[in-house]
């Protein structure tokens, strides 16, 4: 047998135990996965589909039976089955207890090799049933799902009659909401005499005795029927006999279109169609008459004006002489479709000296004397219809872009930081686990460029912000020296890995406190630092503060680099959008172009100026000048300079987790593993506020986006249970891969304390649940 597609993963600590492993299952012709450590298992299982798991039970760390136990308390992972396999306890109590945690045998060492093949063959087969049986009800279910959305979206109702009791077996969607509905199911069992108006039934009654007979096999009728609110409504229904698969009987299926617009239209046709006379010779408009072949009936003065004819050679024409741009036989058939609707289109018309005019053309059709006409009244709109296509033009480009940036930005935003939320989670887990020189540098590898990752989707989100002004700037006292050297030491850290020094120079007459907004401007200088560090290699950097000699109220940030410079023919195109110095500087350099771009933006929102001077071989001086408004230096501001933050023991708190994607459940576990701090998880909302009215918890953790009821709903019930209960006030705190605009003003109008952009660290889940505790220390003390 096959098992091309199965994976069989061995956790034993010794390399040696695993190389063995792998020669007696290599007959197996199966992917054989290997982890020395209970910590790394649990990473291969969370990205392969296993059909059994070889785990060896006495390992550092975590030991077989902690693996066991964080697998079957997970839907995605419980179903694997594991065999244990052991050395070091041979005893019963442990046998029991291998089956306690979810193991499905239990091996002592050494053991019959032909056993162990034997039960992983076994395994083998049943994962492949499984993976069969999988794949058919997917299939099903896509199949299914097609058929029901072909009917239920069709657009016209659909309904399956029985002949014997004239009842309604089957309607879609469409059906139901044009009877006012809310589902199908409100309607399964009526009969049709019930929805259908009762000076209709009888005509309806006669034509479907005739298709039971066999007289007829289809007809088709307007008729009406009664809303679930008993109003009336026509429609036009097409009902044809088919065949049933029960017992020989038959059923009829219907077609039904509502009309009664359409009715509406005709009735007022008939009590308004001498109103139009009395308008005929007064109005300013080009007002004519024609009849169902488009001849001309009657006239204004003002449309022989337009079309530049006499009034007597006006009397002769027909739409065909000036509607020349309309081919004979559709020319004139849109004209006999006006006769029974009113109609506002706009066209062209032909004028006697050849001249084309744009026309509005508002149209009704009427009867008088029992013959069909249309009724028109032609506007001259060439100068307006010229006018709005260029507006037009950059009106629907805009939007388009605009929309379409607005939802690739929704939807990266969510699609990439969800699972980036995993990737980075894990590697900081990995790296606090032991691991070899090599496992380090690839997790550190992994971990670094994620990271990478990360900052390229946040530029191009802060971009794009920029672009549609939705980026507001957030003032506040700081102080810029206390900025600047806290943003060197960030970049220390990446200069230093390459072997360059990086140096601050502040002015003695830099303001102590100025306001603005701080965290932009440190965006600002660490893009800067960050490009300054990319294309040096050697020598010095350095970051310069001053008072602007030539702007009174300024200062000017400088960043100097002993780097590659850039040729001056490429200086006015480095601050624009997805734009580096040459092609060249991209594939050795890497960068998404938009550092440069986002800067220059941010700097023109807070009213400064920035610009380079370079030479090619000469390195770079980067300019930003930017008001200084001074402000005193308060007792606040200096208290938040030399905030330090609160120490000491930290008491446990009882935390829930609303998330429903497990990964992300088992990456706050693992977090909170070693920590006093006890956790519960939910799925949905729904069970977030059972649990919180059923429970005390310290905190919560909502994800904003679940199914059945979404974090925001469900922290809004929160809320109100709280205020009709009296109860105090509950931390919360919202989860979400969306990185846009407005949603922390969401969170914050849901009733959540703080909002958390995904992907969140294990040092930055940690600071917050400190936060809370000593707040709640602080409110109990």
């Amino acid at each position: 047998m096959s098992w091309h597609d199965s994976r069989i993963l061995v956790v034993d600590d010794k390399p040696a135990n695993l190389m063995a492993m792998r020669r007696l299952l290599l007959p197996l012709r199966v992917e054989i996965l290997e982890a020395l450590s209970g910590e790394a298992a649990l990473q291969l299982v969370l990205r392969h589909d296993v059909a059994v798991i070889l785990l060896d039970v006495d390992m550092p760390g975590m030991d077989g039976y902690e693996v066991a136990e964080t697998l079957k308390n997970f839907t995605g992972t419980k179903h694997i089955p594991i065999i244990f396999l052991t050395a070091a306890f041979n005893d019963h109590p442990h046998l029991i207890k291998a089956y306690e945690f979810g193991g499905v045998d239990y091996l002592e060492k050494p053991f019959d090799d032909r056993i162990l093949l034997a039960k992983v063959r076994v395994f083998l087969e049943l994962h492949q049933a499984r993976l069969a049986q999988q794949r058919a009800m997917e299939q099903l279910a896509i199949s299914e799902a097609k058929f029901h959305a072909m009917v239920d979206h069709v657009g016209i109702g659909m309904t399956r009659v029985d002949f014997e009791y004239g009842q309604l077996l089957e309607v879609n969607q469409a059906f139901a909401t044009m009877l006012g509905y809310d589902s199908p199911d409100e309607l399964q069992g009526v009969s049709v005499e019930e929805i259908t108006h009762p000076d209709d039934f009888t005509a309806n009654v006669d034509l479907i005795c005739q298709l039971r007979d066999h007289v007829i096999d289809s007809f088709v009728l307007e008729k009406r029927y009664l809303t679930k609110t008993a109003m009336v409504i026509w429609a036009r229904v097409t009902v044809s006999r088919i065949p049933g698969q029960e017992a020989g009987r038959e059923f009829m299926v219907s077609a039904i279109e509502e009309i009664t617009s359409r009715k509406q239209a005709e009735e007022m046709l008939r009590r308004e169609k001498r109103r139009y006379e009395m308008f005929l010779r007064t109005a300013g408009d080009g007002i004519h008459i024609l009849d169902e072949d488009g001849g001309i009936v009657e006239f204004s003065d003002s449309f022989a004006a337009m079309l530049g004819y006499s009034h007597a050679q006006t009397a002769t024409l027909n739409v065909l002489d000036w509607d020349v741009h309309i081919p004979r036989e559709q020319l004139i058939g849109a004209v006999r479709s006006l006769i029974k609707k009113q109609a506002s289109f706009e066209t062209r018309h032909r004028r006697k000296d050849g001249a084309i005019l744009d026309v509005e053309i508002h149209a009704r059709g009427f009867e008088m004397d029992g013959k069909p006409f249309v009724y028109a009244a032609s506007r001259d709109i060439t100068d307006r219809k010229r006018m709005e296509e260029e507006l037009a033009k950059a009106k629907q480009a805009a939007e388009s872009a605009n929309l379409a940036k607005s939802e690739f930005l929704a939807n990266m935003s969510h699609e990439i930081r969800t699972p980036m939320n995993v990737v980075l989670g894990m590697a900081e887990m990995l790296l606090e686990t032991e691991l070899d020189a090599q496992q380090r540098h690839y997790a550190q590898t992994m971990d670094r460029s994620g990271r990478a990752l990360l900052d390229i989707i946040n530029d191009v989100l802060d971009f794009s912000r920029i672009e549609a002004g939705r980026l507001t700037l957030l003032e506040s006292s700081f102080s810029p020296g206390r900025l600047v050297e806290e943003t060197a030491n960030m970049m220390r850290i990446a200069a230093g890995r390459k072997g360059l020094v990086l140096e601050t120079a502040l002015a003695v007459d830099l303001p102590e406190f100025i306001l603005g907004d701080d965290n932009r401007l440190r965006q600002i200088l660490i893009n800067l630092l960050g490009n300054a560090i990319k294309f040096t290699e050697r020598g010095r950097i350095e970051l310069r503060v001053l008072r602007d000699p030539e702007s009174t109220g300024h200062l000017c940030f400088s960043v100097v680099d002993t780097g590659i410079g850039i040729a001056q023919l490429h200086q006015q195109h480095i601050f624009g959008q997805f734009t580096q110095a040459d092609t060249s500087i991209t594939r050795r350099f890497g960068g998404t172009g938009l550092g440069l771009a986002i800067s220059r933006r941010l700097v023109e929102m807070m009213g400064g100026r920035i610009w380079v001077e370079s030479g090619l071989g000469e390195g770079s001086v980067f300019h930003v000048v930017l008001p200084a408004r001074e402000v005193p230096a308060t007792r606040d501001a200096r208290a938040k300079e030399a905030a330090t933050g609160e120490t000491g023991h930290i008491q446990p708190l009882r935390i829930l987790l609303a998330e429903d994607v497990e990964e992300n459940q088992m990456l706050f576990s693992a977090y909170l593993k070693n920590t006093p701090h006890r956790l519960d998880m939910v799925s949905n909302g729904l069970e977030a506020v059972a649990r919180v009215r059923r429970e005390v918890y310290d905190m919560v953790f909502m994800d904003v986006q679940m199914p059945v009821l979404d974090g925001y709903q469900a922290t809004r019930r929160i809320r109100e249970w709280e205020r009709e209960a009296g109860r105090l006030r509950l931390a919360i705190v919202a989860l979400t891969a969306h990185a846009m605009d407005g949603e922390q003003q969401r969170s914050q109008e849901a009733g959540c304390d703080l909002y958390l952009a995904k992907p969140i660290g294990k040092r930055a889940l940690l600071e917050v649940i400190r936060h809370f505790a000593i707040r709640s220390r602080a409110e109990q003390g």
